[in-house]
């Protein structure tokens, strides 16, 4: 039996774990490879300096959760290496080159797919993969440039579903933002440009802005061009507040988008939004997601928020567009995540734990599907490739894509 994400993450069980080490660059590294189908499983590579196994395994946990919910045929898996947030460009690409040479075989074989994370880019996995010599399809490699966009999709999807069960109207609503990176900035721009919606707050490694009438979105994402982190110790007609604060401002919807279980035991009390919309992984722990059902405050579980990357960056393949994507995510994930929800409150239990059964039991049965068809397996991989290798004409690639992401469950 599956152990459980409410569980403490030692206890999880993934399928496979890799160490990496090189004492002579300094360099420590994980792979855990959670759940895998056809032997494939896939999750980004982050460089972070307090990295550990347990924070690996409950991501990769999260990325079997998001196939399964998804109804993607791909295992989950986490890579990382122990690293400063400061290394120069060249100490980086040393770290990453060595950690792929030692990891090969598994990046070779497809058995770990690996992608960006925190702090590591789409260039910089690409030389990765490149020094490694890791054949990498014309599709895959000309694309997956925008998985942050595509995630803040299913952010704003999910937020869109919660508020409507809660009858909040997304026009005017109060948006906090933890972690102002690639989802977290998307994800306020759109919620800013479709909703008309205010963000109130953000935050970063250098701290948090506070405006109770609103940021400037734009001006937001013009200081993030050039400042990057440091957008916070620039933008004007702002209070600026700690990190920590950001959690407990009066807001309709927290959407924490960095590290993990930054919402806690200590600050779930004290969180006054009614929705917690997590464009992260798992950054509510098992404690505050408890605590935040019992004060009747909505918290969508990361894995069907943030599938959009998973999502987007499967139909980008196809070169359909970005309103095909929202459109597909939309129609799709909002019946389901409402009806969750529903079932959570009628259960008076965390919604998490109804959704990871669901996730898991779809997961499983694509599993045993896979295994068991042999012939609709080697077809459907032979079509990937075909995809995948860019050789169709674009129109007709569109067709097949439009086709096929309009009868998937």
């Amino acid at each position: 039996m599956t152990t459980s994400m409410f569980e403490d993450l030692s206890k999880l069980d993934p399928q496979f774990i890799a160490f990496a080490e090189d004492q002579s660059i300094g360099l420590k590294g994980y792979v855990v490879v959670d759940r895998t189908i056809n032997n494939h499983a896939c999750g980004g590579l982050r460089m972070v300096p307090d990295l550990t196994i347990d924070e690996l395994k409950g991501l990769a946990r999260s990325m079997t959760l998001k196939y399964g919910f998804s109804h993607m045929d791909q295992g989950g898996a986490k890579a990382g290496i122990v690293a400063d947030y400061n290394l120069s460009a060249g100490e980086k690409e040393i770290l990453l080159r060595r950690f792929g040479e030692i990891i090969s075989p598994l990046l070779k074989t497809g058995y770990y797919i690996t992608g960006t994370d925190i702090n590591t880019s789409k260039q910089e996995i690409m030389d990765m993969l490149d020094h490694c010599r890791v054949h990498l399809p014309s599709g895959r490699r000309n694309k997956g440039n925008k998985s942050g966009f595509f995630t803040a999709l299913s952010v704003m999807v999910a937020s869109e579903a919660a508020a409507f069960y809660k009858n909040l109207s997304l026009t005017g609503c109060s948006i906090a933002i933890e972690g102002f990176g690639a989802v977290g900035s998307a994800y306020g721009w759109l919620m800013a440009k479709k909703h008309e919606a205010k963000i109130v707050a953000v935050s970063s490694l250098y701290g948090a802005v506070y405006n109770a009438k609103g940021l400037d979105i734009d001006m937001l994402m013009k200081l993030k061009d050039k400042y990057r982190d440091e957008l916070v110790n620039h933008y004007p007609e702002a209070e600026k507040i700690s990190p920590a604060a950001l959690f407990t401002l009066p807001v309709d919807i927290l959407s924490p988008c960095a590290r993990h279980f930054s919402i806690n035991r200590v600050n779930a009390p004290d969180i006054k939004a009614g929705i917690v919309c997590p464009g992260a992984n798992n950054p509510v722990t098992p404690e505050a997601d408890e605590i935040l059902q019992k004060r009747h405050i909505v918290s969508i579980p990361p894995f069907i928020a943030n599938c959009g990357g998973v999502i987007g960056n499967k139909i980008e393949i196809t070169g359909l567009g970005d309103d095909f994507i929202e459109n597909y995510i939309r129609k799709r994930n909002t019946p389901k995540i409402i009806s969750l929800i529903k079932k959570a409150d009628e259960l008076q239990v965390p919604l998490f734990g109804i959704a990871e059964q669901e996730a898991m039991e779809n997961f499983k049965k694509m599993q045993i599907i896979n295994e068991k068809n042999f012939v609709k397996r080697k077809l459907v991989q032979q079509a990937k490739k075909i995809v995948n290798s860019s050789l169709l004409p674009g129109f007709i690639s569109r067709k097949i894509g439009g086709y096929y992401f309009s009868i998937v469950r």
